[in-house]
């Protein structure tokens, strides 16, 4: 359990640190929505693909939330585009 919380909290800190960090440097909400649509399309493969590396139990997780998830960044990326 420790080392699945472990995952966790790194895959947040991957997650929110470029978003931060970006939105700093281009002070734009463009420059975030863009930067948090990239950021949730590779969330939601890492949620598809190595489900053990950030902390996501697969057997408990059966429906397809991935799919959700990188729809939701295509979504902020179409966004930031307009």
């Amino acid at each position: 359990m420790i080392k699945s919380s472990k995952y966790r909290l790194v895959a947040v800190l991957l997650y929110l640190a470029p978003i931060i960090i970006f939105t700093i440097i281009t002070r734009t909400i463009t420059g975030f929505t863009l930067s948090a649509g990239i950021m949730t399309i590779l969330l939601g493969l890492c949620f598809k693909f190595i489900p053990d590396y950030i902390g996501n139990i697969k057997e408990l997780n059966k429906n397809n939330g991935f799919i959700f998830i990188t729809i939701s960044g295509i979504l902020l990326v179409i966004l930031a585009s307009m």
